[in-house]
């Protein structure tokens, strides 16, 4: 697929396409079960949905990251709780 190919990491990515109404109706699109080529490339929107779902679970892997890497830090959350939030 060509998420192994860019280095994001895109986990469940397939899932949730195969969940989504309108990429699912792209997909038929494309297999020729619905003509409407002459509105839109339909393979064209396939292929932004996939980059865009690409990007978006690489950055919510990202931010996942992140915050596991603040809650599994005892110092970090050290200096939360010791944060003065009358300033």
């Amino acid at each position: 697929m060509i998420s192994n190919y860019s280095g994001y990491e895109v986990s469940d990515m397939e899932q949730e396409l195969m969940n989504d109404p309108d990429f699912l109706f792209n997909l038929k699109v494309i297999s020729c079960e619905i003509d409407i080529s002459k509105y839109i490339n339909p393979k064209s929107v396939v292929f932004m949905k996939i980059f865009k779902k690409m990007y978006q679970k690489n950055k919510e892997h990202q931010i996942k990251k992140q915050f596991d890497n603040v809650l599994n830090n005892p110092d970090k959350i050290e200096k939360i709780k010791n944060l003065n939030l009358n300033k």
